[in-house]
């Protein structure tokens, strides 16, 4: 991997737990730390508030960003970077509404396990809430597991490819499975609902995504039991086999539960994972205890930043962006500045972004942009006065496309002015390179070229006897010419 780093050793680093063998050293595409478009784009999160940030070279996800940003340093990594920490960000955060829905706040949670974790994109922000000491992870890659422990200080154990054959003695109040049962054939799938189970305690819950039926490739269809599987996928380890590409409808699903979990209670959420995968939910209730699922709310929010936040004397705030819809095929209706829970601008005033709509190709996402402006009022403090951003979708539900003190996103905004200047700079150093390293190979080209042709010249008959013509000249005193 280019530019790959390695991890220092945890006595350098006091959030890094013992580690599982002597001086581990571990190749690193990201050592961690705040770079500007990280400080722009998640302040006030966990990924600028102490978060592990380390990211193993071998993490196939953290490699799939950086094909589509293009490898290298720079913009493009920091691109990658973002794309990487918000995705997991995403995740973890509808896990949490899920742990706040059941327990009524993390504390009450005691032990979670993070199940085919990979190299720590969720894991990481799991750990960062919960604490190191209630997480456990899972993964049949040896690597990732000892990355995790030494990296986040979780717990740590390795999977298998027989479900039966888990080597795990305890049970945990939470179990989180993102992106394995999207690729298990007929014959695992039911064997590793039932094997995963076994591991949620009494009042538990499993969480898992699913490939639904709408995402289904063109010309494919479920089989009567209501799967479909394709021996492919991206997986660097696994037989594609017994790792593939796997979709589901709900009544596959729920005639699992209904076998394995007869005293379960479920709840499908559609594109519940990352706006994209379908999540279950399933609970192991007390006795006669109901479930209210729809209080927990895991609709995917409105997309959207803030692009530009100004403050013009003598007192005009101004904030522009853009927000998105990935799910309804609606545009947002209307953008909302609030500041300490009160409104204070709004517009419905909105254009439609081809250019940002162009992002989610799949999707019938519908994107517009907003222009806020409001007279900042004289009674209240620009340093500590909360302000919001939120979109509003048709439907009327509210998305907060960013919040933070009038300073915090005065300071957000000109953080990411600086990344875009640098960005456009660099990318035209990259080009006036290009041009020079095209333009000195032209030349080089011509160079040949014109040499190619005096060779041949001087070779040629008409120039040996031109030679020997002002030789006898030179003889004879008729000219001085060479």
């Amino acid at each position: 991997m280019p530019g790959a780093r390695r991890l220092s050793e945890p006595e350098e680093n006091p959030r890094l737990s013992e580690p599982t063998e002597p001086s581990p050293d571990f190749p690193l595409v990201y050592p961690g730390g705040a770079t500007p478009l990280l400080l722009a784009l998640f302040d006030r999160t966990a990924v600028t508030s102490g978060v592990g940030l380390a990211i193993h070279a071998a993490d196939d996800m953290m490699n799939h960003f950086l094909w589509n940003y293009g490898e290298g340093q720079g913009w493009r990594m920091e691109q990658a970077l973002s794309a990487y920490y918000r995705s997991g960000l995403l995740i973890w955060e509808h896990q949490r509404r899920i742990l706040e829905w059941r327990f009524g706040s993390l504390d009450r949670v005691q032990s979670a396990l993070d199940f085919a974790a990979g190299y720590g994109r969720v894991t990481r922000f799991v750990a960062h809430d919960l604490g190191p000491d209630k997480v456990w992870m899972s993964e049949i890659d040896a690597d990732a597991v000892r990355f995790q422990k030494a990296a986040f200080g979780v717990h740590g154990f390795e999977s298998t490819t027989e479900p039966e054959k888990l080597a795990c003695d305890r049970r945990f109040d939470a179990l989180f499975v993102s992106s394995l049962f999207t690729h298990l054939p007929p014959a695992t799938f039911r064997r590793w609902l039932a094997r995963l189970w076994q591991l949620v305690n009494p009042g538990g819950v499993l969480v898992f995504s699913v490939h639904g039926e709408r995402l289904l490739p063109a010309g494919a269809s479920l089989d009567a039991d209501g799967i479909h599987f394709v021996s492919q996928s991206e997986s660097r380890l696994l037989d594609t086999e017994q790792y593939g590409s796997t979709w589901v409808n709900e009544a596959y699903v729920r005639t699992l539960l209904g076998e394995i979990a007869p005293r379960s209670q479920a709840a499908l959420f559609p594109r519940g994972l990352a706006n994209f995968q379908d999540l279950w939910v399933v609970v192991d209730p007390a006795e006669g205890e109901a479930l209210d699922f729809s209080r927990l709310d895991l609709r995917a929010p409105l997309e959207g930043f803030l692009e530009a936040c100004r403050f013009d004397p003598p007192g005009l705030l101004a904030a522009a962006g853009w927000a998105a819809d990935r799910e309804s095929g609606q545009a947002p209706q209307e953008v909302q500045l609030l500041v300490n829970g009160r409104l204070l601008a709004s517009t419905r005033d909105l254009v439609r972004r081809e250019e940002v709509r162009a992002l989610f190709p799949s999707e019938p996402a519908v994107a517009v942009g907003f222009r806020l402006e409001v007279r900042w009022p004289q009674d209240l403090d620009r340093t500590a006065s909360h302000v919001e951003i939120v979109a509003i979708d048709a439907q009327g539900r509210p998305s907060h496309l960013a919040e933070g003190t009038c300073d915090s996103l005065l300071l957000r905004s000109t953080r990411f002015d600086a990344w875009l200047t640098n960005r456009d700079h660099t990318a035209e150093r990259e080009r006036l390179h290009l041009q020079l390293v095209d333009q000195t190979a032209r030349a080089q080209e011509t160079e040949h070229h014109l040499r190619a042709r005096i060779s041949a010249m001087e070779a040629s008959r008409f120039w040996k006897l031109r030679n020997a013509w002002f030789a006898v000249k030179r003889k004879l005193g008729w000219t001085t010419e060479s």
